[in-house]
């Protein structure tokens, strides 16, 4: 007992220094307010603002809504786990898909995690699986009827984690040693294209109003595998080589071109060879993408060659390496653009057969006069139907 009084005490004095990630605190929250959203009963005597308020209670503790924001719930939820033995509970959470009663628990275990990890690079590896697990938590909700919203919201958290993730990276590129930069990039580069897939195997069974916001997530995840392989790139250069050999990076760049390619339809404009050795590497930005959205024009592309190899360091290479990444950068982030163009299209199609709003799931507007990857218009629809205007409530 006195052990665990001091264990006690010992949480209670890292509770002032845990500051919760602020992308997992706004999707708790917004996950909640949802989860009490879709409890209230379509009829009831208690209206407006007490309606919620009786949903909320029925679904949680007192005051958890609060609570679940605060630092001092990480602490309180260890400290609820050590004294029930409720590891078993803990298990149950890991399995547990949004809409679960144990949910918020698994939330709340992996941000305590990430707190009380000792270094930058153990944050990141932890997030970067988080984040793993919840691209996998989209995938399983997707294959349920009637959970696309729920898969929509999922995506969000998704698009916001990459976020955090590569201002994760980018410290632990800058703090740690080179080895632990290289590895640390490696793995967010492995992780964020297997989101990449798992994102575009939960497309197959979601509805076209759904696909844009998984999209926005999978471009996301596109966009840090391209920090992951910039410090790869940037690291292989002041190194020389010794913590990442260029054939290393060149693969890192044609795996990051296939997944781009396998998601859109286009494939880069950059061409990433090795030498019969593997300790060198020739990038070149060949020709231009077509631009396939009325509503952009496009990333301009530079011609540009970069050998990684032992003697890079000339001046030549110091500017051509930020050049190439800006070109990847700015390509991929367009042909995710125009995924998405295709996504609304296919979504305006949708709703025209079948009579539903015409908006997608994540309130994007569907740009007009779209065209396809090979520069021809999309087929036009017709009009959709107007969805029934929802019933006027009275607040009291």
């Amino acid at each position: 007992m006195h052990e665990l009084l001091n264990k006690i005490k010992e949480l209670r004095s890292k509770e002032r220094l845990i500051k919760p990630d602020e992308a997992w605190v706004r999707a708790t929250r917004e996950g909640l307010l949802s989860r009490a959203q879709r409890a209230l009963p379509a009829k009831g005597d208690v209206k407006g603002l007490g309606l919620a308020k009786e949903a909320v209670r029925a679904l949680f503790p007192q005051g958890v809504v609060q609570y679940v924001s605060r630092p001092v719930f990480v602490s309180a939820t260890l400290v609820v786990a050590a004294l029930s033995g409720s590891m078993v509970s803990v298990n149950a959470a890991e399995r547990s898909l949004p809409g679960d009663f144990l949910y918020n628990l698994k939330l709340v275990t992996e941000q305590a995690q990430i707190v009380l990890a000792s270094s930058d690079d153990a944050k990141l590896m932890l997030k970067t699986g988080f984040v793993g697990q919840r691209a996998d938590e989209l995938r399983q909700v997707a294959a349920q009827p009637n959970n696309s919203q729920t898969a929509v919201e999922l995506a969000t958290v998704i698009k916001s984690d990459m976020n955090t993730l590569k201002q994760q990276l980018n410290d632990v590129a800058a703090s740690a040693s080179p080895a632990e930069a290289v590895a640390a990039a490696k793995n967010v580069n492995q992780q964020t294209g297997q989101v990449i897939v798992t994102l575009q195997e939960s497309k197959q069974d979601l509805p076209a109003s759904s696909a844009a916001a998984v999209t926005d997530a999978q471009s996301a995840a596109a966009d840090t595998n391209v920090k992951a392989i910039e410090v790869l790139a940037t690291t292989q250069q002041q190194t020389a080589g010794d913590a990442v050999s260029g054939a290393e990076v060149a693969a890192a760049i044609n795996q990051h071109d296939q997944l781009v390619t396998d998601v859109t339809a286009v494939s880069l404009p950059v061409d990433a060879t090795s030498s019969a050795s593997g300790t060198s590497a020739t990038i070149i930005i060949t020709a231009p993408i077509l631009t396939t959205s009325s509503t952009s024009s496009g990333p301009p592309i530079i011609p540009a060659t970069l050998t990684l190899g032992s003697t890079t360091g000339s001046t030549s290479g110091t500017e051509a390496l930020p050049l190439i990444i800006d070109q990847v950068k700015g390509a991929t982030a367009q042909a995710y653009a125009d995924q998405k163009v295709k996504d609304q299209a296919a979504a305006a199609a949708e709703s025209a057969t079948t009579g539903t709003s015409a908006t997608p799931q994540d309130g994007s507007p569907i740009p007009a006069n779209a065209t396809s990857t090979d520069g021809t218009p999309y087929a036009a629809t017709s009009t959709p139907a107007q969805a029934p205007s929802p019933p006027t409530s009275t607040k009291k």
